[in-house]
């Protein structure tokens, strides 16, 4: 499953992950029965037809490490994460105070790189109801780390002695004067942030500096259903429902990167499993997310405006674009190993938002249609013979992958290495 729309879980959960399946082995294994064992073993022997036997039980745990410090933009360059806040000259074109002062005259240049990592997990839970319907939930949990460096150097401007911070910022109050004609030294990088933070200037905005969230994802609910099986090749329907719980993106941080968009979906998924051969196989899946329409908080940039004023925050009205999803699998199997790689498309429509208060929201809308491209490669080891045979007490098939954004509009530039766990009982 591919993390664009930005799925979280626990960190550093995989020996938690491995804990849970091998505890709950032996509560299945004493009353495993030969007929139950083939049953099992004939569902997909590396889990890639998702159908739970009737009456059984499935758990499905992932643990996932995620990373990126660059996305692509509008045009599909590549650039780094926060280049829009990267050697910006700290002009009147930033702040307009600054207009007062002769053609030049800077706060200083500005240079910012950042890294985001993720520590991610998921878990599904599945019932069998019948052999070919199946109902179950999916959890995500995570913690995020933001790694910024932030930095301001080469300003001609810095502090005015005569200015009174007890006073309102205005004309005849002004913070700023020309280093050497009352400043004594340019700004620094702290200064920079009291700037952006100290309500008297306006915008209100936290200190540009790393951060560490931890959150609860989202929780899918859904169905699967088998329509058609044949001897060689079967087509699965999914539906359900995904309920965000992401705190929405902070409008007070510049630096702020969501690991969800917040937004409660209705998804309709089909998938086909095909046997090319006897050491070949292949699946496709198209998926479809519709988005429903809530309400958030933020800040509205005038056009070309790159800082905010706090004033400018308001609760809109959002509908955030439906997407497409497309992949396309290839594996092969030998023994109980099945390797594989696949391509993956995203497609997504722009949002929409609407004021209340009559904003000009385009720059929130500018730059959300989105689409990426990416690669997958992977290796799983399926312990359902061993389980057969009874080398071990339940089924269980371990998996790796890799995965890498190769193209883009609009996204982060994604890199992900992830285990997953399968069992049944």
């Amino acid at each position: 499953m591919n993390m664009i729309h930005g799925e979280w879980g626990l960190k550093n959960n995989t020996l938690l992950l491995l804990s849970i399946a091998l505890l709950s082995m032996p509560l299945y294994a004493q009353n495993a029965c030969a007929e139950d064992r083939a049953e099992i073993a004939a569902a997909s022997a590396h889990a890639l037809v998702n159908i739970v036997p009737k009456g059984r039980w499935v758990i499905q745990m992932e643990a996932r490490n995620d990373s990126f410090d660059s996305k692509y933009d509008n045009e599909g360059n590549k650039t780094a994460l926060g280049a829009a806040y990267d050697a910006v000259s700290l002009d009147s074109a930033v702040f307009p105070l600054l207009a007062l002062f002769p053609a030049g005259a800077s706060l200083g240049m500005t240079s910012l790189s950042t890294e985001v990592s993720v520590q991610s997990g998921r878990l599904t839970m599945g019932y069998g109801v019948t052999d070919d319907l199946s109902v179950g939930v999916i959890s995500t949990f995570g913690q995020s780390r933001n790694s910024v460096r932030f930095s301001v150097a080469g300003g001609n401007v810095g502090w005015n002695p005569a200015y009174n911070p007890a006073a309102p910022v205005s004309v005849a109050n002004v913070p700023f004067a020309p280093v050497g004609l009352g400043a004594a030294q340019a700004m620094t990088t702290a200064d920079i942030n009291n700037i952006l933070s100290n309500p008297a200037f306006g915008y209100e905005y936290k200190a540009v500096q790393s951060s560490k969230e931890q959150s609860m994802g989202t929780v899918l609910t859904g169905a699967l259903w088998r329509f058609y099986e044949g001897e060689d090749d079967s087509l699965v329907a999914s539906f359900g429902v995904r309920k965000s719980f992401v705190a929405e993106d902070d409008p007070d941080n510049l630096t702020d990167v969501s690991a969800d968009d917040g937004s409660t979906d209705m998804i309709a998924q089909i998938e086909y499993y095909r046997r090319l051969a006897s050491l070949f196989d292949m699946r496709l899946m198209v998926k479809r997310t519709f988005q429903f329409s809530d309400k958030i908080t933020s800040r509205v940039s005038a056009p070309g405006q790159l800082l905010a004023q706090a004033s400018s925050k308001e609760i809109l009205n959002r509908n955030v674009g439906d997407f497409w999803e497309y992949d396309v699998e290839l594996g092969v199997s030998f023994d109980n190993w099945r390797v594989s790689g696949a391509w993956y498309r995203y497609l997504k429509k722009a949002d929409h938002y609407h004021s209340a208060r009559g904003q000009n929201v385009a720059s929130l809308i500018q730059n959300t249609e989105k689409r990426a491209d990416q690669w997958r490669v992977g290796i799983s080891w399926s312990g359902i013979d061993a389980w057969r045979q009874k080398v071990i007490p339940m089924p269980v098939i371990v998996k790796f992958e890799m995965l890498d954004t190769v193209r883009g509009r609009n996204v982060n530039a994604w890199r992900d290495y992830y285990m997953v766990v399968t069992t049944l009982f």
